[in-house]
């Protein structure tokens, strides 16, 4: 099978730890979350009291507390039910930064929460990747074109292949699905979008121990259709 060489255009990433049990008493849960935030970050990256806001509702599943990073829309937030990380929008030279604010925070929260218990980790992972090859992402795609796609149409019509993939592990502890298009980003681009579910984790595992599992999952994936990043790596 072909190798197809890239570089990283732009990322989005979001992860969510689901609560085996809700957050049902919400009162003092935001200031609490706050502390959290600025014990874990203050001595890192500057922490203004403008990036915290609450966010009422009429019922439980609406409120939250967050964290917005640099006042922008890269946020951590705290909801009844879940801990959600959301980082849209990133480019290479952000990543070192947006794992030591996860690092950071994820091993803070067990310390700051210990009555929170989680054991599932949804990771979604959404990349802009720029073949290097003139003509690559249309080598890689045509792979995946439906035959005889052009004869069911009574007009002359452009296809645009695209593939998917979902793999789950014997003992049920992960899944993962795998999806590539033709990037709107960039005509020399791919857009991959990577869902991770892990179902047997612990708030006191180190963030690390996740990160090592996710990427190894990434890198199979990408492995599956000849995706290698531009320094030898896939993913």
């Amino acid at each position: 099978m072909s190798t197809f060489k890239y570089k990283l255009l732009r990322e989005t990433l979001r992860i969510e730890a689901i609560f085996s049990r809700p957050i049902l008493e919400w009162e003092r849960t935001s200031a609490r979350f706050y502390s959290m935030i600025y014990d874990a970050l203050a001595a890192k990256i500057p922490v203004n009291v403008g990036d915290f806001s609450v966010h009422p509702g009429m019922n439980l599943s609406e409120v939250r507390a967050k964290y917005s990073i640099y006042g922008g829309a890269t946020s951590v937030a705290l909801h009844a039910n879940k801990l959600v990380f959301d980082f849209p929008s990133l480019i290479p030279s952000d990543l070192s930064i947006v794992r030591e604010v996860l690092s950071s925070i994820h091993d803070k929260f067990p310390k700051a929460f210990p009555e929170m218990d989680y054991k599932t980790m949804e990771v979604a992972f959404f990349e802009h990747l720029e073949l290097l090859e003139d003509g690559a992402v249309e080598e890689f795609l045509e792979r995946y074109k439906v035959p005889g796609i052009e004869n069911a149409f009574k007009s002359p019509i452009v296809s645009g292949p695209a593939m998917k993939f979902a793999v789950v592990s014997q003992d049920q502890k992960w899944q993962c699905s795998f999806v590539a298009e033709h990037s709107l980003l960039s005509p020399r681009a791919l857009f991959t979008a990577l869902h991770v579910s892990l179902r047997d984790v612990s708030p006191s595992s180190p963030f690390i121990e996740k990160l090592e599992a996710v990427l190894g999952l990434s890198r199979s994936c990408f492995a599956v259709v000849g995706l290698e990043g531009a320094n030898g790596s896939s993913s």
